[in-house]
C-alpha cells in the first residue's frame, strides 16, 4: 500500500512538473508575443489562411517608401541587422537573383534556432524563400511590395511554418505570429517616415554597398569576410 501510494505520488509530481514546464513556454512565449505585436503598426491585416501544409499567415500592410521595403527583406545583411531576434544571418552564396543564407535566431525559453533557405529576388519587388535545413518540416514564403490603384504602396507578407511533429505545431504557430510581427516592426522603422534607420541605408543601394556599411558600423554590428563566398554578420 505504501510502495502504490509512493508510485502516485512520483506520477502526480512527475506530471505536475511537466504541466508546470509548458505552461511557463506558452506564457514566456505569449508575453514575447504581446510586446512583438505592440512595437507594431495599427494599419497591419493579419489573416490566418486554410492550408494542409502547415500554419499559413498573412500581413498586409502600407508601406510609403517602397524601395525600401523591398530592400529590407531582399538584402540579407540589412535584415540581419534590423530584424531583433535575428542574432546572426551567415551568407553562403549569392549568384544572380539567388541567394543561399543561414539564419540563426533566438527566442525565450526555446533558445537557438538554426535554418537555412534559398532565397529569390527579382531586383524590384519580390522575395521568395524555402527552408532547406532546419529544426522545421516547412517555413516558406514571399515578400511582395505591390502598388495600390487609389496611389501608394503596400506589402504582402505570407509565411508557411510546419512542424515535423504534430507535438510542436502549436509552438511553432506561437513563434510564427512573434517573428512575423519582429519583421513587419523592423520594416517599419527601417522605411517609414521616422524610421532612425531609414535615411542611413537609402544611400546604400547595393549588397556590397551594404557589406562595406555595415563593415564600418562597428556599433551596430560586426562583419567578416571568411575563406570562400561565406560572410558573416553577428546582431550585438
Amino acid at each position: 500500500m505504501l510502495l502504490t501510494l509512493e508510485f502516485s505520488l512520483f506520477s502526480s509530481a512527475r506530471v505536475s512538473l511537466a504541466f508546470l514546464s509548458a505552461s511557463a513556454l506558452v506564457i514566456g512565449l505569449f508575453f514575447g508575443l504581446s510586446e512583438a505585436h505592440a512595437s507594431g503598426d495599427e494599419m497591419v491585416l493579419w489573416e490566418d489562411l486554410r492550408s494542409e501544409d502547415g500554419n499559413l499567415r498573412r500581413a498586409t500592410f502600407p508601406v510609403s517608401d517602397p524601395v525600401c521595403a523591398y530592400s529590407v527583406m531582399a538584402q540579407p545583411m540589412t535584415m540581419g541587422r534590423l530584424v531583433r531576434h535575428v542574432k546572426k544571418l551567415v551568407v553562403h552564396r549569392i549568384e544572380g537573383n539567388f541567394q543561399d543564407i543561414s539564419v540563426h535566431e533566438r527566442f525565450f525559453l526555446v533558445g537557438n534556432v538554426e535554418s537555412r533557405y534559398h532565397r529569390l529576388v527579382n531586383g524590384s519587388d519580390r522575395v521568395e524563400w524555402r527552408l532547406t535545413v532546419g529544426r522545421q518540416a516547412r517555413h516558406d514564403g514571399f515578400w511582395q511590395v505591390e502598388p495600390l490603384a487609389g496611389g501608394g504602396h503596400q506589402v504582402v507578407f505570407e509565411n508557411l511554418i510546419a512542424a515535423k511533429y504534430a507535438i510542436h505545431q502549436g509552438l511553432l504557430r506561437l513563434i510564427q505570429e512573434r517573428t512575423m510581427a519582429d519583421i513587419v516592426a523592423a520594416m517599419s522603422a527601417a522605411c517609414g517616415e521616422e524610421g532612425s534607420e531609414r535615411g542611413k541605408w537609402r544611400e546604400r543601394g547595393s549588397l556590397a554597398e551594404t557589406h562595406d556599411a555595415v563593415e564600418e558600423d562597428k556599433s551596430a554590428a560586426d562583419f567578416s569576410s571568411h575563406a570562400g563566398e561565406n560572410a558573416v554578420i553577428q546582431s550585438r
